[in-house]
C-alpha cells in the first residue's frame, strides 16, 4: 500500500492532548468534516448524522447530546472555524518526529524520508483509541491520558460522555429534566409499569384461586 493510502492509525502521527477544542465530543477523535448545529456545538458529519439515525429511533424527541436542546430540523452548517483550526493543528508524524500540520498529512507522506522503513517498525496499538506508539513504556503513558479511557457515565440520563464534558452535560440535564417532554415520557412509563405489575398480580391470584378450587373438587 502506497503512501498516500495509509489511514493514520497505521501511519502514526502524535496529536495534542490538552486542546479539547479539536476533539468531537461524539467519537472523541479530531473533527472530522465538523459541522455545527442550532445550539452551537460542533460534531463531525458523519458521527452527528449516525447520532441521529440511531436516537430517532429510540426518543420522541430530538436532543443534542451535550446541551439537550431540542433539534426541530436536520439541517448542520460546516463549521469553517473549527475546520481550520484543525487543519494548522501541529502534529508529529512518528516515524521522521517532523512537526506538520494536520492539514498536510497527506502531503507529508508522499515525503516522508523515512517512508522507505517506517512499515518495518514495530508498533505497539491502543486497542481504545487506535493510535501506535513505539514500546510498552510509551504505551503505559497513553494509558493515563488517552481520551477513550476517560469515558465516564451521566448519573441523570445514564448516556456514556468524555468526564470533561460531564460538567455541562449534567448541568444541562438536569435543568432539561425539568421541564422537557423526557420528564413526561419517565413518569408515563413508570405508570405503565405499575398499571402491568397490578395486572400480573391479578392473573396470579385469579390461577391460585383456580388451582385451590381444582384440589377441592377432587378432595
Amino acid at each position: 500500500m502506497g503512501a498516500e493510502g495509509v489511514s493514520d492509525s497505521d501511519w502514526g502521527f502524535e496529536h495534542p492532548t490538552g486542546d479539547s477544542d479539536i476533539f468531537c465530543p461524539i467519537c472523541l477523535s479530531v473533527y472530522e468534516n465538523p459541522v455545527r448545529s442550532v445550539c452551537n456545538h460542533s460534531f463531525c458529519r458523519r458521527c452527528v448524522l449516525d447520532y441521529m439515525k440511531s436516537i430517532t429511533k429510540s426518543r420522541e424527541r430530538l436532543t443534542c447530546p451535550l446541551c439537550r436542546i431540542g433539534w426541530s430540523g436536520t439541517t448542520f452548517h460546516t463549521d469553517w472555524l473549527c475546520a481550520k483550526r484543525v487543519d494548522g493543528l501541529q502534529i508529529t508524524c512518528r516515524v521522521c518526529r517532523t512537526s506538520v500540520c494536520y492539514g498536510q498529512r497527506a502531503a507529508h507522506r508522499s515525503k516522508c524520508p523515512k517512508q522507505s522503513t517506517s512499515t518495518k517498525r514495530q508498533m505497539r496499538t491502543c486497542q481504545l483509541c487506535d493510535e501506535q506508539f513505539d514500546g510498552d513504556s510509551t504505551m503505559k503513558r497513553h494509558w493515563a491520558e488517552c481520551r477513550k479511557t476517560n469515558l465516564t457515565c451521566c448519573s441523570i440520563c445514564g448516556n456514556c460522555v468524555h468526564k470533561y464534558y460531564l460538567l455541562e452535560h449534567e448541568r444541562c440535564c438536569r435543568r432539561g429534566r425539568g421541564f422537557s417532554s423526557d420528564s413526561s415520557n419517565v413518569n408515563a412509563h413508570a405508570t405503565a409499569e405499575n398499571v402491568w405489575v397490578t395486572a400480573g398480580l391479578v392473573v396470579l391470584g385469579v390461577v391460585a384461586l383456580g388451582l385451590f378450587a381444582f384440589l377441592g373438587i377432587r378432595r
